[in-house]
């Protein structure tokens, strides 16, 4: 048989392949509409973790709320602060802590969407730290 011979196959003309981009299931992209509920594993004034529930579209108002967090622009002179979420303490650029927070701390990357950990990973993780906090009352 020839490429060009018009034959069914699995349902539909051979001539009529789905594509990758077809094939797959649609991506989240860059929008934060349907992004998860994680929770916010900020470290707050008193130095506990905040535990919030936040998602990729309400973080900016919760960081500004809540922990006095705002991007700036940048060409200001304090230019870098360190990530205080749980465990990372990276040097971050004020005018970048958005997208850090976003894509590193909440998963969600850039034109790709959320390559995420279940719910679970993070309750596992919020629940060994409460043991802990509790254990050193």
């Amino acid at each position: 048989m020839s490429s060009s011979q018009n034959i069914e196959h699995y349902g539909g003309p051979a001539d009529n392949l789905p594509t990758l981009a077809t094939a797959l299931p649609p991506e989240q992209g860059q929008t934060t509409q349907s992004c998860p509920e994680l929770f916010c594993m900020y470290h707050k004034s008193d130095g506990n973790i905040c535990w919030q529930l936040i998602t990729c579209q309400t973080l900016s108002t919760h960081m500004q709320s809540e922990h006095g967090v705002y991007e700036k622009p940048k060409d200001q002179s304090d230019q870098y602060a360190y990530c205080q979420w749980n465990h990372c303490w990276k040097r971050i650029g004020w005018h970048n802590i958005y997208r850090h927070l976003r894509e590193c701390h909440l998963r969600h990357k850039r034109g790709v969407g959320h390559w995420w950990a279940p719910q679970s990973f993070y309750l596992s993780i919020r629940l060994s730290s409460l043991t802990s906090e509790t254990s050193t009352l």
